[in-house]
């Protein structure tokens, strides 16, 4: 196993040397930048699904609609007076 993991080394050692572009390098050394900040924080790192369906995701996140006649009677009750572009502006 250790021949091959000093294969592995000498072969990535031998790429890095035939790398010519600048931009490369910073890559490669971003990667591994990364790669070690994964190691040593992985709940921070937590890989994402590449994909997922929006049924999916409300069953995941117990979503509820929202009633229409539901969410008119609290506007009613709630009675607001001012102009929407004033409460706008309250929020900034």
């Amino acid at each position: 196993m250790t021949k091959y993991i000093e294969y592995k080394k000498k072969k990535l050692i031998q790429e890095i040397n035939d790398m010519q572009s600048i931009d490369d390098l910073d890559d490669l050394t971003h990667y591994f930048q990364k790669l070690k900040l994964r190691k040593e924080f992985p709940i921070i790192f937590k890989t994402t699904r590449p994909y997922i369906s929006v049924e999916q995701l409300k069953i995941e996140q117990d979503f509820k609609p929202i009633v229409r006649s539901e969410l008119n009677d609290l506007v009613k009750k709630l009675a607001i007076e001012e102009p929407l572009t004033d409460l706008l502006k309250m929020l900034d």
